[in-house]
């Protein structure tokens, strides 16, 4: 029985990390089929959540986001949110790699 309940644990969690990668993929879709309204309010569910609010590709899908934004209204201030979106990734995830040749 405590095998079955921690298999479904894990599995539960599993799926809960799929669902927030899904926001960023529809996040995504939304953008292209020129819905802003709706792929913010996806991506802001992603970037609240734990698994999702680190990942680069949350990050630049937002920057995308409000880049669109920023197009449509003519804002400034959406131009900057959308700048601070995409220099997020680079700040967050240092690379780790280091050269071969060291």
């Amino acid at each position: 029985m405590k095998k079955l309940f921690v298999t479904l644990l894990f599995c539960g969690a599993g799926f809960a990390s799929m669902a927030q990668k899904a926001k960023v993929n529809s996040a995504d879709e939304y953008l292209k089929s020129d819905k802003i309204d709706q792929a913010k309010a996806d991506i802001e569910a992603a970037l609240a959540h734990e698994k999702t609010k680190d990942d680069a590709k949350t990050w630049y899908v937002k920057g995308k986001i409000y880049e669109a934004l920023a197009t449509k209204n003519k804002s400034a201030a959406d131009a900057e949110v959308a700048f601070e979106a995409f220099k997020k990734p680079s700040r967050s995830t240092p690379n780790s790699r280091k050269p071969s040749w060291k």
